[in-house]
Parts: structure tokens; sequence; C-alpha cells
């Protein structure tokens, strides 16, 4: 699943489902539970989405963890009703399928 339509998930509020479709390295770092918490936690204060452009999208190999696989990295700068943020996206080559590793919400590019 791409970048965008894990977004998608996460703006309706549907937690459950982007962890379903998270990457393995994602799902073995958070139980479903934990998961849907933080992401309730982290977006719901935000508000409905109003808008969403695409800040910039790179490339790489390795993560500042020292994570190694097929990366893209997007930067999105989105406009929700109660805030504008920049929202950070990794994606990753998770067995041919691009698979969402990482979401953060912040001042500075993921």
């Amino acid at each position: 699943m791409a970048a965008r339509e894990w977004l998608d998930l996460i703006d309706r509020g549907d937690f459950s489902r982007a962890w379903s479709s998270s990457s393995k390295a994602t799902k073995s770092m958070y139980d479903s539970k934990t998961f849907v918490d933080l992401m309730g936690f982290q977006m719901r204060p935000l508000g409905a989405p109003v808008n969403r452009i695409v800040e910039s999208v790179r490339s790489t190999t390795v993560l500042p963890s020292g994570m190694t696989g097929d990366f893209q990295v997007f930067t999105y700068r989105t406009t929700f009703a109660n805030r504008t943020v920049l929202q950070g996206v990794i994606v990753v080559d998770d067995g041919g399928a691009w698979r969402v590793h990482h979401h953060s919400i912040g001042p500075r590019q993921p």
C-alpha cells in the first residue's frame, strides 16, 4: 500500500487497517492495540484533514536508524482543522509490496 492510500486510512480514523497494511518491521515494533492507541493520541487532536500537498519525495537505502532496504521518504504539508503540520511517511519495499514503515508529525522532515 502506498503512502497516500495509507494516509487516507489514518484520515478516516481506520487505525486498525493502517496497522494491518504496515510493514512487517512496524508490526513487530507495535501490536495492533498499541498502534491504534498511539495513532489516535497523535491524530485526533489535529481534527479533520483539509489539505495535503507533497513537499518532497526521496529514495534511500539506509535510514538514520541504520536500517537498510529500499525506502521512499515522503514529506507532506498537511492542513488539518486545528493545525498545519509536516507529515512524514517512510515506505519500504516489504517483500515486493510498498508498505508504510514509519509515520511522523512535526516541524522537521523524517
